[in-house]
């Protein structure tokens, strides 16, 4: 009797617990729509609001003003930071340099920066349409990396909707995306920090580095070793981290060499200098979130 009331009680859970994942995927469908729907009206008036703030300066854009970041991140940083017509930026796993790409908006308001893509054709598209960038065809590892190295690359059957991943070879070693056709491609290999020093010629050693984004589909922690932080200084970092929480290897490497949480974008991770407190207390601001907001919260007090 036991045993069959511990069998029913079993299956009445799993079956409350299946119930309860099929209602929170349709809730989660529900909101995407609804997000979705938002950022298509948001965009274009945000559009509209940037070439204002151009004509207001007397300024053109250097390209056509397009929000083109999947989750509207360039929004963000147009807010972060202020509007700037100047400013340089790095963007690894560029793509095509205008499919979802976060620092497209900047450069077309006056930002230059550098692209860093490992699929060829994707690097040679985003040579053409990205003027003011310096494209590089390449992956990134840790440091002393160099030669080639082998890329999985994924794609739905159409051929959209690419996302590249190291292999083993260099760690990351990411899983098959189901439905998607995978592919071998060798590509170069280097690090970051050999990048920027070819780059020095044509920029003073010590001019910043405003904004890194970093989307490497699991080769984030070899990129960062290879990327001197302390050297080249980053003033925000946004990462893409699918693990979360405080114990994500990405930021716990962020964090060790000298950058704060200011919070998220969906599963983008941005990340300040410690010694840039106004920068990373206006994302904060943007993003509704302080330090206090990360701790566990504290119980009602009693009024007796």
């Amino acid at each position: 009797m036991t045993s069959t009331l511990l069998a029913a009680g079993a299956l009445s859970l799993a079956l409350s617990e299946r119930k309860r994942s099929v209602s929170l995927r349709r809730r989660q469908r529900r909101l995407t729509a609804r997000v979705g729907f938002l950022e298509a009206l948001l965009r274009p008036a945000w559009e509209d609001r940037v070439r204002r703030d151009l004509a207001s300066a007397g300024a053109q854009p250097r390209l056509p003003v397009r929000c083109r970041a999947q989750h509207a991140e360039d929004i963000l940083l147009y807010e972060l930071f202020e509007g700037s017509r100047e400013g340089f930026f790095i963007e690894v796993g560029a793509f095509d340099g205008y499919s979802h790409a976060t620092t497209y908006l900047l450069e077309s308001i006056g930002w230059t920066g550098l692209l860093v893509e490992a699929l060829p054709e994707r690097a040679e598209q985003a040579r053409r349409c990205r003027p003011a960038s310096h494209v590089v065809h390449a992956a990134l590892g840790k440091r002393g990396s160099s030669g080639t190295t082998t890329l999985t690359r994924f794609a739905d059957p159409d051929g959209t909707d690419e996302l590249s991943s190291y292999i083993a070879d260099i760690g990351g070693d990411a899983p098959r995306p189901s439905g998607k056709h995978a592919q071998s491609v060798r590509v170069p290999l280097t690090t970051m920090d050999a990048i920027l020093d070819e780059l020095a010629p044509d920029r003073s050693p010590t001019a910043p580095v405003d904004l890194a984004v970093i989307d490497v589909e699991g080769g984030e922690i070899d990129l960062l070793d290879g990327f001197d932080l302390d050297r080249f200084r980053p003033r925000a970092i946004l990462i893409e981290d699918h693990v979360g929480g405080d114990h994500s290897p990405n930021r716990l490497a962020l964090a060790a060499r000298g950058y704060a949480d200011a919070g998220w974008i969906s599963f983008n991770r941005l990340m300040v200098r410690k010694d840039e407190p106004e920068l990373l207390l206006r994302a904060r601001s943007l993003l509704y979130t302080t330090d206090s907001g990360r701790m566990p919260p504290e119980p009602v007090p009693s009024l007796a």
